[in-house]
């Protein structure tokens, strides 16, 4: 298999930045917004970059828990759209919440495998 072909890369891509957005929160707002604050002299400037980072870190999270699965191509973790429950979305899941392929898996490999 190359290496670009793989279909776990687009999940892989959404979880690193979903973990950068949130990692660099804190320093972001020591950094960035102390420096504006300090530039434009009002403290203002530390709520919008922490609006603007919690904003960003909201949406990489909505697109890490909305990953598709490479082999049925619906949500990997669910969906709590169908019924409105957050309780059915489960990032830390390792299978499909679908078809039951299991994290990591070529999903080509899979096809033999039962379905849930």
């Amino acid at each position: 298999m190359n290496p670009n072909d793989d279909p776990w890369d687009d999940y892989r891509k959404r979880k690193r930045w979903f973990v950068w957005t949130l990692a660099t929160i804190v320093p972001g707002l020591l950094i960035i917004g102390n420096a504006l604050a300090w530039l434009f002299n009002t403290k203002a400037a530390v709520d919008v970059v922490g609006s603007a980072w919690m904003l960003a870190y909201a949406i990489t999270g909505w697109r890490f828990v909305m990953v598709r699965c490479p082999r049925c191509k619906r949500e990997f973790y669910g969906s709590f759209l169908v019924n409105f429950k957050l309780s059915d979305v489960f990032p830390f899941a390792k299978r499909c919440s679908r078809c039951g392929l299991e994290k990591w898996k070529d999903p080509k490999a899979a096809d033999g495998a039962e379905t849930r």
